[in-house]
């Protein structure tokens, strides 16, 4: 099946042919990885609460299932597109890989404007796309998980859909990941559903990762972390938790932006208060405790580390103008291939999100874990344990860009351990079947 190809998905084969030079994987398994193992497309009927029926299209795609069952978020957004969704499912076989996951990569879509409909609306639509999609997913195919325009809600509605339809399923709640922590009378949480920490998970993960990358590559500033300067695009979920927890760990944070612009004050932010304010009134416009600035200068301030945590936000027309030394991918993709090229020939240092932003998914393999066991993790747990697997991984990571002395940058270094960590599981499969 031909596919056609978007800037994004080509920057990832790119990024995988590079890899392959220096990773020595099976052809076979080189070209399986070029493209999705399935794609399916749906289409949902809602009745709106006026009467009147709306027609959404959706989409999931399982790009491999080498390690385990498809693993990735849905999301309910109007610019959906099939190789969007299919870019997406790339990567998170990539950042199951990189973590040491038992998942494969998948992700899921549908074109709709959630802001747009009423609750029984979108309880209603993830209703029939649980029923669409049918055997494409469940406990032991594909996973799915909160993205952007859904929540913990939309996983509940899910599961409880997908529970319904399949009585026999003893594990049917481990459907989705990030669900609501459910409590029995006595305020015990219960293992079917979401896991404590979920909601922190990607965030705390970027500040991991963006710890260690300071203390790896930025060690020769001999600066001490409240005299390193950090700025950070975007603050939503992902966004305000890195910046909350770096913040918390003795860094300076000096910016940190939102759609309304970028809000700069050299002495640090005071994080909390940024957060409340946001919360109180829905955007940081008219944020007391920095300047404003128009949005796209964050990127240029002069500051340590920069953070893009919104989207695809550095390409190459503004990659000249960063002062950062180093860049921690918040968002996927947020750097596009190009721009990559260019911060490395100036001596700045890109940590991808495949491993930077990898906390949600792998906090994610904690609930599917209780849901399957039973045993629930305790908040402490998930976070000890986040912090050790993202450690080792960091660790693969550097340790393989160290081998090849500047040679390569960190992205490529991260996709040749995801690739020698697909070999393995290949090679283990192969010799199985004989």
């Amino acid at each position: 099946m031909q596919h056609t190809t978007s800037s994004h998905h080509q920057d990832i084969l790119k990024r995988l042919a590079e890899a392959h030079h220096h990773a020595s994987i099976d052809p076979q398994l080189y070209m399986q990885l070029q493209q999705p193992q399935k794609e399916t497309e749906v289409s949902m009927s809602v009745i709106q609460d006026g009467g009147k029926r709306t027609t959404y299209k959706g989409y999931r795609v399982l790009h491999a299932n080498l390690l385990g069952p498809g693993k990735g978020g849905i999301r309910y957004d109007a610019n959906v597109t099939r190789d969007e969704v299919r870019t997406f499912a790339t990567l998170m076989t990539l950042k199951c890989a990189l973590a040491d996951l038992p998942f494969g990569g998948a992700k899921g879509g549908v074109v709709c404007d959630p802001k747009s409909m009423t609750e029984s609306a979108l309880a209603q639509l993830t209703k029939k796309l649980v029923a669409a999609l049918g055997e494409n997913v469940g406990p032991y195919t594909d996973v799915p998980a909160p993205d952007m325009g859904t929540n913990a809600e939309t996983m509940d509605n899910f599961a409880l859909a997908y529970a319904a339809q399949h009585q026999e399923c003893t594990h049917a709640y481990a459907v989705v990941t990030g669900k609501s922590i459910k409590k029995d009378k006595h305020g015990n949480t219960l293992p079917q559903g979401g896991i404590e920490g979920r909601t922190e998970a990607t965030g705390r993960g970027v500040s991991i990762a963006t710890i260690a990358a300071i203390k790896e590559l930025v060690r020769q500033a001999i600066k001490q972390p409240n005299n390193i300067a950090i700025a950070v695009e975007g603050f939503g979920n992902v966004g305000a938790y890195a910046a909350l927890l770096l913040q918390a760990a003795g860094y300076k944070v000096v910016a940190i932006s939102d759609r309304t612009g970028c809000y700069y004050n050299d002495q640090g932010i005071d994080i909390p208060a940024a957060k409340q304010y946001k919360q109180t009134c829905g955007t940081l416009k008219g944020f007391p405790g920095a300047a404003a600035h128009p949005s796209h200068l964050l990127c240029t301030l002069p500051v340590d580390v920069l953070i893009p945590a919104a989207g695809e936000t550095i390409n190459e027309k503004n990659a000249d103008s960063i002062n950062a030394k180093l860049i921690v991918e918040g968002a996927n993709n947020a750097v596009t291939y190009l721009a990559e090229k260019m911060l490395f020939r100036k001596g700045i240092t890109l940590v991808p999100g495949i491993i930077a932003n990898a906390g949600g998914v792998i906090v994610s393999s904690y609930e599917y874990d209780q849901n399957i066991t039973g045993k629930v993790w305790s908040l402490n747990k998930v976070r000890e344990q986040l912090n050790q697997q993202m450690e080792t991984s960091l660790r693969q990571v550097f340790d393989l860009f160290a081998q090849h002395k500047g040679s390569i940058d960190l992205t490529t270094a991260a996709y040749i351990v995801a690739l020698n960590k697909l070999q393995q599981a290949y090679q283990q499969k192969n010799k199985t079947r004989h």
